[in-house]
C-alpha cells in the first residue's frame, strides 16, 4: 500500500503480520488523528490489501495478498521474469545461434503485409541484393493472436525450406504494441528453428525476448535487411578482384618458368655432351611450358565463365526471359497463391519487356 497520511508515524517490525492501531481524538473546533503503526518489513512495493476493522478496540489489521514493485508496470515486470527463466535455460548463449549465411539462396521475411518495415525491408534487398529471391510469409504482428500467428508463419518457413535465412520484422512502437514479441511460446520457437534468424524488431531502443534468441540482433527492420543480405555490387567487386589476382598469379607464374628456362638455357650453353639432345629437350620442355600454360588459362576462363553464368541465372530477369510473368498486387507484393486472385481487382503483370496492368473479370479456381 503506497499511500501518506498526515500525523502517522511507521514502525519497521520484523514481523510477517502487522496490525495498525490508532487512536482518535476529537476536540472542540478542530480534529485531529494519531495513530501508531507497525509494518511488517517488506520491501518497496506496492500491496492489494482487504482490511478488517475491530470496532470496540479500533484494530485495524492488513492481510498482503499481491505485491507489485513501485515504480514498475506489470508487462516489464513480466517481461524481465520471462527474461530471467530464459536465460537461465541457455537460450541466449552465443554458442547456439546458428552463422548467417553469407550468400543466401533466398530470403523469408515473416511480418504483416501491412507493416510499414515491409516496404523498407523490401526496397533495403531490392536495392542491395535484387539477384535474390524473397518469401514473405505474412502474419499479424500485434494483438493476442500475434504470437501464435508468427509462431505459424516460423514454422511453415522451416517446414517448406525455401529459404536460408529467415528476416523477422516490425516496427516500432510501445510495449504494449511489441508485447507479441515477448511471449514464451515464440522464443522457444526461434530457438528450435533450424533456419537462422535475424530480428529486427522496433527502433534501436526498443528490446524484445525474439531480439535475445534469435540468432542475429538487428537495431531496426532496415538494419536486419542490411544483415541478411549481401551487397550485389559488393559481390561483383569481389568478383572481377578475384579474377585480376587469377591473372597475377597467373602470370606471376608464367615469369617464374621463364626465368627457370632460361637458366636451363644457360647452363645447356655452357656445358653439353650432346647440344643436339639438349636443344630438343628445350624444345620439349618449352611444348611442356605452352600446353601446361593453356590448359590453366583454360580452366581460369571456364572457371570465371562458370562464376558469371552462375551470378546470372540468379537474376529474376532471366526468369521472366524464359516466359514466365509475375502477377503484382497494389500495396501486397507478388501474388502466390489462388485465392488472393479476386475478380474485379486490379493486378499489374510483370513480363520480361515490360509490365501491364489488367482488371480480372472472373476467377476460376
Amino acid at each position: 500500500m503506497a499511500a501518506a497520511l498526515p500525523g502517522v508515524k511507521a514502525e519497521t517490525a520484523p514481523r510477517k503480520r502487522c496490525t495498525l492501531r490508532a487512536a482518535w481524538a476529537l476536540r472542540k473546533g478542530t480534529q485531529g488523528t494519531s495513530c501508531l503503526v507497525l509494518v511488517a518489513q517488506l520491501p518497496p512495493s506496492l500491496a492489494q490489501t482487504p482490511l478488517s476493522c475491530a470496532v470496540p478496540r479500533g484494530d485495524v489489521q492488513l492481510t498482503v495478498q499481491v505485491m507489485r514493485r513501485a515504480g514498475m508496470g506489470g508487462l516489464f515486470e513480466a517481461f524481465l521474469k520471462l527474461k530471467a527463466k530464459l536465460a537461465k535455460e541457455g537460450l541466449f548463449e552465443a554458442d547456439r545461434k546458428r552463422p548467417i549465411p553469407t550468400h543466401p539462396r533466398a530470403i523469408g521475411i515473416v511480418t504483416s503485409p501491412q507493416a510499414a518495415a515491409l516496404k523498407d525491408v523490401l526496397s533495403t534487398l531490392s536495392r542491395r541484393a535484387p539477384h535474390i529471391p524473397i518469401v514473405i510469409y505474412p502474419t499479424l504482428v500485434q494483438g493476442p493472436e500475434a504470437p501464435l500467428n508468427i509462431i505459424a508463419a516460423l514454422e511453415n518457413a522451416n517446414r517448406e525450406a525455401a529459404v536460408d535465412v529467415i528476416v523477422l520484422v516490425r516496427g516500432g512502437g510501445s510495449i504494449e504494441d511489441l508485447w507479441a514479441f515477448n511471449h514464451e511460446q515464440l522464443a522457444y520457437a526461434i530457438a528450435e528453428s533450424t533456419l537462422p534468424i535475424v530480428s529486427g524488431v522496433g527502433h534501436e531502443t526498443d528490446t524484445t525476448i525474439a531480439d535475445f534468441v534469435a540468432d542475429l540482433r538487428a537495431p531496426t527492420p532496415t538494419g536486419a535487411a542490411e544483415m541478411a543480405a549481401p551487397r550485389r555490387d559488393q559481390l561483383l567487386a569481389d568478383l572481377a578482384s578475384f579474377k585480376q589476382g587469377m591473372t597475377q598469379a597467373a602470370q606471376r607464374r608464367l615469369e617464374r618458368e621463364a626465368q627457370t628456362l632460361d637458366q636451363f638455357a644457360l647452363r645447356l650453353n655452357h656445358a653439353m655432351p650432346n647440344p643436339e639432345r639438349m636443344r630438343e629437350q628445350i624444345q620439349n620442355l618449352r611444348q611442356r611450358l605452352g600446353q601446361s600454360w593453356l590448359v590453366r588459362t583454360q580452366y581460369w576462363q571456364r572457371h570465371q565463365q562458370h562464376l558469371a553464368a552462375q551470378l546470372e541465372a540468379l537474376s529474376p530477369q532471366r526468369t521472366l526471359e524464359r516466359g514466365y510473368a509475375v502477377i503484382l498486387q497494389q500495396g501486397a507484393g507478388a501474388v502466390r497463391k489462388p485465392d488472393q486472385l479476386l475478380a474485379q481487382h486490379d493486378y499489374r503483370i510483370q513480363l520480361a519487356e515490360g509490365s501491364a496492368e489488367v482488371t480480372l473479370a472472373k476467377v476460376k479456381p
